[in-house]
């Protein structure tokens, strides 16, 4: 009978456990890219995002202190908010940038201490309930109307499961 108990034990076991490690597949890579303006607007290209090639983002909030650095540089915590044009899907990351001073312009050549960032998915509707996402990131390089840095051109890389 003891037999019998473990070996339905076991069975049920294996019922339960097979199911949810084959849906746990390994990380998909995710890319996103595109300009962020300093109003707080943009556009953006992914790849690896469930139902979400493209679409708008806006800066949802925000925290840091510029005027109060951290020697050379400071940090910044950035809230977005990212809509897919495809699917009209919405999903939210937080971003914690890190500034280096001076970040000085291509023009004088001393545009070399980019802003990078760790961002983390915060939370989602559709395909991004639940969905565990994050990554590292940086601006590529400013965006300029005339002579004024206007924005900058966001790479984001990370995995998603």
């Amino acid at each position: 009978m003891r037999r019998l108990l473990i070996l339905v034990a076991t069975i049920a076991l294996l019922v339960v456990a097979l199911p949810l490690s084959a849906s746990a597949g390994p990380p998909e890579r995710v890319s996103i890219e595109g300009p962020s303006y300093f109003d707080g607007t943009g556009v953006f290209a992914a790849t690896g995002l469930p139902e979400c090639e493209s679409g708008v983002l806006a800066d949802v909030g925000g925290q840091g202190n510029p005027g109060h650095p951290v020697k050379p540089g400071f940090n910044i915590q950035i809230f977005r908010e990212f809509t897919c044009d495809e699917s009209g899907h919405v999903f939210y990351m937080k971003l914690q940038v890190r500034v280096e001073n001076p970040l000085g312009t291509p023009a004088d050549d001393t545009w070399k201490r980019y802003p990078t960032f760790n961002w983390i998915l915060l939370g989602g509707d559709g395909p991004f309930e639940g969905l565990h996402m994050n990554g590292r990131g940086f601006a590529a390089y400013p965006l300029y109307d005339g002579g004024t840095v206007i924005g900058v051109y966001d790479m984001y890389e990370g995995r998603a499961h």
